[in-house]
């Protein structure tokens, strides 16, 4: 293992190589251990047919120069990075997760580490929300950074990249932050902007 095979193996003949172990001048194919059978006289049985190829893997089969391996805009997985490792790449450029605001309106709701007052309730439906597929949504399907934002469009405009309006827990509107905090399609939001100021 881990270095060239000094064995050669004669026609009809065969030889142990180690699962990953590189293969000997003469072999064509790999046959299972499960498959073969020592006789202890020398002669070792195949007990299932092989053809040329078989349980091999060669130079360039799993890619080439010139292929693309990793589409930009993938979110990489871990074997994403198991192919980046064969490929001899450590660092490669990526993007930060989005950062999501949600803003929660209505004047009777209070974040849910608080005690509601008089006409007050906690407000549980932004949560129940935000754990749901409203922010993977939101996301494009991965993995974001909430926050959650009351009545602070300043906080919004500084660290969220795409916003979620709800009101008294119900969605109103979203999408890029710019977007919704300046040319807002709904007039909900509207009204939310024109009270708390854009």
């Amino acid at each position: 293992m881990g270095e060239t095979a000094a064995l050669r193996v004669p026609h009809g003949s065969c030889a142990y190589v180690p699962t990953g172990g590189a293969m000997p001048e003469g072999c064509d194919c790999a046959v299972m251990l499960e498959y073969a059978e020592d006789y202890g006289d020398g002669t070792i049985g195949i007990l299932k047919p092989g053809a040329p190829g078989m349980n091999m893997i060669f130079r360039g089969d799993d890619t080439r120069p010139g292929r693309v391996v990793l589409s930009a805009g993938r979110v990489l997985a871990p074997q994403d990075v198991g192919a980046l490792a064969a490929l001899g790449k450590t660092a490669v450029p990526v993007r930060p997760r989005l950062r999501v605001g949600l803003i929660s309106t209505g004047d009777e709701l209070v974040s849910a580490d608080r005690a509601p007052g008089p006409g007050q309730m906690r407000d549980v439906n932004t949560l129940m929300l935000a754990a749901e597929e409203l922010i993977r949504a939101a996301c494009g399907g991965q993995g974001c950074a909430l926050m959650l934002i009351t009545h602070s469009l300043s906080q919004a405009r500084r660290l969220a990249d795409r916003v979620i309006v709800l009101h008294r827990g119900e969605l109103v509107e979203q999408g890029p932050c710019g977007r919704v905090l300046n040319e807002p399609e709904q007039e909900q939001t509207r009204r939310f902007l024109d009270f708390y100021g854009k």
